[in-house]
């Protein structure tokens, strides 16, 4: 892949980045806004995406290309698993979100669909791929 292409790719990361810490901030009420809810819950979502995507605009660098989405789909999952042990019990970063869910069983069976599913994307570029 051109180096210029990749530089793009990275600034664009970057810039969504940016854009998720500017919502977190709107969320957190130190941005006013007069149409958007504040919450504790959206700034988080908003703060683990900015990071994330901060984190692919140098990843970008540093893996060949194909393999990049084998390896961005494997953290998809590694971050999916995370947020399901934490949010089955009211922790994680939806988690109140998912407590608002009828029981137990139906955060399990939520969770356990969504791994399986990002799962299986996973297993899908590593087979066409590579890792």
């Amino acid at each position: 892949m051109p180096y210029w292409l990749l530089i793009t790719f990275a600034i664009v990361c970057w810039l969504f980045a940016l854009q998720q810490i500017r919502m977190m901030l709107i969320y957190l009420g130190l941005i006013p806004h007069p149409l958007l809810p504040q919450g504790s819950h959206l700034a988080k979502i908003a703060f683990r995406s900015a990071i994330n995507f901060t984190t692919y605009g140098f990843i970008i660098f540093l893996i060949p290309w194909p393999r990049l989405l084998t390896y961005f789909s494997g953290a998809i999952v590694c971050l999916t698993i995370t947020d399901a042990i934490f949010s089955i019990f009211g922790f994680g970063v939806i988690g109140d979100l998912i407590l608002n869910m009828s029981d137990f069983k139906s955060r399990v069976t939520y969770f356990i669909s969504k791994i399986i599913i990002f799962g299986l994307i996973t297993l899908l570029c590593f087979h066409f791929f590579g890792l």
